[in-house]
């Protein structure tokens, strides 16, 4: 199968098997360049004015024959309308209180309050409450009660190595101390939400399908790849959901036409299958990727380019 050239309709033949190309432009000039050896023309439109997605563009093609065909290529903008979201209201949490039982006094020191005491910042686990400067010992667990529990060394904000639990220091009977507990469970936040704010989505159009009509029969059996650029000489993403630069499809006489997200290897990518759809009409081939899929905003494309090759997806 002789490769797509872009040669002007005098009728020079392709040299070789270098891929072709359409370039699609969506600004003032439309720049149609060839290959290799293939010529080279700068095709104005619209009076030099802004060309629009839907209007499509036809170039003089070959594909396998002296005879010079038309294809059309049309990109297909597609609108997503704005929307609005209303925003709640901040939510306070709810405290749920500790649960336990209490138990007898232990006794630290019966003269000096300082006694193995640390000064942290304490939550009430009834109140949920926050204490800043709150007196108390590092123990072992909530119901420990022997003097080999309770940790000695120098004050400490934060729990020492071994004694993870903080028990406020209290006075009974002028003697310092603590409460045991059985069956102790912390108290906690919880149910506790922000308030999100209004917001409003712009409205705006997408690359919704690029399609190519007036496919000759020459070209049955010819893989055409598409891809899109910007201002810059690198392929733009065709959507986020494909994370892909190009799709090559096949043109093939059966009507069910193979696709790639690599034109040298066939077969979809695992996993995409349904953020793009390749349909095939007789003479068109329709490239449409599916709502949500991310896809490439209208005002970054500034041209769509597409390539022939010899059948390798078919």
């Amino acid at each position: 199968m002789s490769l797509l050239n872009l040669n002007s309709p005098e009728g020079r033949s392709p040299r070789g098997r270098k891929s072709s190309r359409v370039w699609m432009g969506f600004g003032l000039i439309i720049a149609v360049l060839g290959l290799g050896s293939t010529f080279a023309a700068n095709i104005q439109i619209n009076n030099d004015e802004t060309s629009e997605f839907g209007q499509g563009l036809t170039q003089t093609v070959y594909c396998g024959s002296e005879s010079p065909y038309e294809i059309t290529v049309t990109p297909v903008s597609a609108f997503v309308n704005s929307t609005t979201n209303p925003g709640s209201d901040a939510v306070a949490p709810t405290w749920t209180s500790f649960t336990g039982t209490k138990g007898n006094f232990v006794e630290v020191d019966d003269d000096s309050s300082s006694k193995y005491r640390s000064i942290v910042q304490y939550q009430n686990p009834a109140t949920g409450a926050v204490i800043n400067n709150q007196a108390g010992y590092w123990i072992k667990t909530r119901n420990s009660s022997s003097d080999n529990d309770i940790y000695k060394g120098s004050s400490s904000n934060t729990s020492p190595n071994g004694f993870p639990i903080f028990v406020p220091q209290e006075r009974v009977n002028g003697d310092y101390g603590y409460y045991r507990y059985t069956n102790w469970v912390d108290g906690f936040f919880s149910g506790g939400r922000d308030a999100v704010p209004p917001s409003t989505t712009p409205s705006k159009f997408e690359l919704g399908a690029v399609k190519i009509t007036n496919i000759p029969s020459a070209c049955v059996g010819v893989d055409f790849v598409i891809s899109g650029y910007g201002s810059g000489s690198s392929p733009l993403k065709l959507s986020e959901a494909l994370d892909v630069t190009e799709i090559a499809a096949n043109y093939d006489s059966d009507g069910s036409p193979e696709f790639s997200f690599d034109r040298t290897t066939p077969g979809v990518t695992p996993g995409n299958e349904g953020d793009i759809t390749v349909t095939q009409d007789e003479g068109s081939l329709k490239f449409t990727f599916a709502t949500g899929s991310g896809r490439l905003l209208s005002d970054d494309l500034t041209k769509i380019v597409v390539e022939t090759q010899e059948n390798i997806v078919g």
